[in-house]
């Protein structure tokens, strides 16, 4: 490939390569590229998930400790009716 200039920050690059070649090349190009965006977005999203998944987790484990909380103190309040009777 040779690139020739052409005035004004131009250039024309010239190659032996046919129409459907350099489409070709330029299609890898863009698939590459897209293909990079993809994986990053799925980084990015699995991130998140993982995220999500420990903020399900510690409200799950704060429920479970209000619940025996809860319950403890429903113990104490029928254990004081039974000794008030």
């Amino acid at each position: 490939m040779v690139k020739a200039s052409r005035g004004a920050g131009q250039f024309i690059y010239m190659t032996n390569k046919s129409d459907e070649e350099l489409a070709e090349i330029a299609r890898q190009n863009i698939l590459a590229s897209r293909n990079k965006q993809l994986d990053n977005v799925k980084l990015y999203l699995s991130r998140e998930l993982q995220a999500m998944k420990e903020l399900v987790k510690e409200y799950e484990d704060a429920k479970k400790i209000a619940m025996q909380a809860d319950i403890e103190q429903l113990t104490k309040i029928s254990s004081k009716y039974a000794k008030a009777i």
